[in-house]
Order: C-alpha cells, then structure tokens, then sequence
C-alpha cells in the first residue's frame, strides 16, 4: 500500500514546488536520509517512482524503498504548535 497524501498536503507541495521555481521536469521527491528523517529535494521522476499529483500535475515522487517504509501512512498538511508542517499519521 502506497503513502496516503490528503489533498491539504497534495496543495502545500505544489505551492511548495512552485516556490523553488524549477525547471519544467523537476518535481520534489520525498528522500529518507541516513538518521532516517524525510526531506525533499528537487529531482525528476524515476521509473517504480510513486507520483503524488494535484490536480493533474505531477508534483511530488517518492521511490519505491521510501514508500514501501511509509507504507500504511498518511501525509498531511496540519497546523501544529509550531505553525504548519507535513506530518505523518
């Protein structure tokens, strides 16, 4: 089962894409570094990718070994104590 993306989160991340003013074939792309925190960064898709869209436009991929460490989660976008942030549920 792939990650869940509420369409909250779906809209932050195109907003988020759109601010870093990427090339036409960039998107973001949900890593896991080595302490096994997720950031993004901008990358083009790769074949096995999991694609996140809103409303028709590709704007996040995740690659297979992430998605299946997420597998079951949803990603949101939810006003936390800090402000708003993605959160995993």
């Amino acid at each position: 089962m792939p990650l869940k993306v509420t369409d909250q989160a779906a809209a932050a991340l195109q907003e988020l894409l759109e601010d870093q003013d990427p090339n036409p074939a960039q998107v973001l792309r949900l890593v896991s570094n080595t302490e096994g925190n997720f950031l993004l960064a901008l990358d083009t898709k790769k074949d096995g990718d999991q694609v996140v869209k809103h409303k028709g436009r590709m704007v996040m991929v995740i690659e297979p070994s992430v998605s299946e460490d997420l597998s079951g989660h949803t990603l949101d976008w939810k006003q936390t104590r800090t402000g708003r942030s993605f959160t995993f549920g």
